[in-house]
């Protein structure tokens, strides 16, 4: 069955399976319709995002922060940790348009709550001791669990220590990068590491480099394409990293790739040519796999 949930700021449809049901033993007071299982969810996790709200707006020191970590976790955790669920055996058309009707009006002020405990992430941000005693990952994982930007996302000056340790490990393993891109450190899209391959092997590279690099495996990744026309003009491979800076200070940096020459390759074969054209029209009927 469909059970919708508002996360992230978008609605989701999501399959989940109903709990057996024991009609013998349950009586119809004791089942909710599933639209109002659906509402109660909603709900919860909305009071539970204005609650962190008000729990970060009473932070505006260190010692606060300190106080309040533990109890932000536990917040954190109880976002999303259930569904909501019906003990009948099928939920009917009309009460799954129900369920719909409430996730549509739910959603604004659940969108409302999202924002303000952004706003008050940037607050905080911006304050001295946001990196003391962890509470800058209690933050990134409250900012992950609502899908808000990444409140680690390096600033100039962190930017430019990451570029410098980059750079050091650059020179170390010149060699080995030499033979598989130029360009560099890559930590901006002026600097990417220009892939020399320009076969399906330039992606697979691209950790190859993240390995001569010392980084992590990457906590996102993205792929930003620059078109003129029908003609592709550039294509980046992007991957975010959480990387550490100093023993309490970790930073989101992205590293990007240019893979334009493998995508405008991939790009040409995509494309058959009129003679091509008359072959596959030809062959159509016959059986036969994909190139």
């Amino acid at each position: 069955m469909i059970v919708f949930a508002v996360l992230a700021g978008g609605i989701r449809a999501q399959e989940t399976e109903t709990a057996p049901t024991n009609h013998t033993a349950q009586s119809a007071a004791q089942t909710l319709p599933f639209s109002e299982s659906v509402r109660q969810y909603l709900e919860k996790n909305l009071a539970t995002i204005r609650y962190i709200h008000e729990l970060l707006a009473g932070i505006t020191n260190g010692k606060q922060a300190h106080e309040k970590l533990e109890e932000l976790k536990e917040r954190t955790s109880d976002l999303w940790d259930e569904r909501p669920r019906t003990e009948i055996d099928e939920i009917t058309r009309d009460d799954e348009r129900m369920a719909k009707k409430v996730v549509k009006e739910m959603k604004p002020m659940i969108d409302e709550a999202r924002h303000q405990v952004d706003a008050e992430i940037k607050r905080i941000v911006k304050l001295q001791f946001f990196h003391y005693f962890g509470f800058q990952h209690a933050i990134s994982r409250l900012a992950d669990t609502l899908s808000l930007d990444d409140p680690l996302t390096a600033n100039k000056k962190q930017l430019e220590r990451a570029q410098e340790m980059v750079k050091t490990r650059c020179n170390e393993a010149s060699e080995e990068l030499g033979r598989i891109a130029t360009g560099g450190p890559g930590l901006t899209r002026e600097t990417a590491w220009v892939m020399l391959d320009d076969d399906c092997d330039a992606v697979a590279l691209q950790y190859q480099i993240i390995r001569l690099l010392g980084l992590p495996f990457p906590k996102e990744h993205e792929f930003v394409k620059e078109n003129n026309g029908e003609e592709i003009k550039a294509a980046y491979s992007v991957m975010s990293f959480r990387i550490k800076l100093t023993e309490n200070e970790h930073a989101t940096i992205k590293m990007w790739f240019d893979v334009t020459k493998a995508v405008q390759r991939a790009a040409i074969k995509e494309t058959p040519d009129e003679e091509e054209e008359n072959i596959i029209g030809t062959e159509q009927s016959e059986p036969g796999g994909d190139s």
